[in-house]
């Protein structure tokens, strides 16, 4: 059982701040975080396809990105805290730059 903690800024597609969430690896949350949160599933949508200029990723309770390449390798410790923040992705506005 974890802790998810939800950013202020996708505060539109979730209910509550915080979740206790049953995962056993980091591969679990965005199941659970599509299949649970429809709201959120829409927006994880809007990415794949592009239609959206930002994007997710997770953060552990020291503030360190767990980076999706490592997802395999770490494992999801009972009572951790995980928080969902935006990140950024593109910029430069209409000219590219």
């Amino acid at each position: 059982m974890i802790t998810l903690k939800i950013n202020s800024v996708f505060k539109k597609h979730f209910d509550q701040p915080e979740y206790q969430v049953d995962v056993s690896s980091y591969y679990d949350i965005e199941f659970y975080l599509k299949s649970i949160h429809p709201r959120f599933r829409n927006y994880i949508r809007q990415i794949k396809i592009g239609e959206a200029e930002e994007s997710f990723t997770y953060v552990n309770s020291n503030l360190e990105v767990i980076d999706k390449d490592t997802f395999a390798l770490k494992k999801v410790k009972d009572g951790e805290v995980i928080y969902l923040v935006p990140v950024i992705v593109g910029g430069g506005g209409s000219k590219g730059f």
